[in-house]
């Protein structure tokens, strides 16, 4: 399975992509906006994890812009957020 990881921390998407490779999945992985968008478009991402609180990069447009082009592909969606409406927002996208 072709995962995307888009998240800031370059030691949290390491212990994600180690993990999922060990899972024999292949990692494509991105600290911004314009880096996540076009890893998803030159490849066949079949599923994601997004943090949307990220630096560089706005969560929740990249996971709409990402749904628009394909509103199949899963994602995962990681927040320090507690705000209920936070996760509600994300899960409507």
């Amino acid at each position: 399975m072709n995962i995307l990881i888009a998240e800031h921390d370059q030691e949290v998407r390491s212990q994600i992509r180690d993990y999922l490779t060990k899972q024999n999945h292949k990692v494509f992985e991105a600290d911004n906006e314009e880096a996540a968008l076009a890893v998803f478009q030159e490849n066949y991402i079949e599923g994601g994890f997004i943090r949307l609180d990220l630096e560089k990069i706005n969560g929740f447009k990249l996971l709409k812009t990402l749904k628009n082009i394909n509103n199949y592909t899963p994602f995962v969606v990681v927040s320090l957020d507690t705000q209920k409406e936070v996760m509600l927002k994300a899960l409507h996208l």
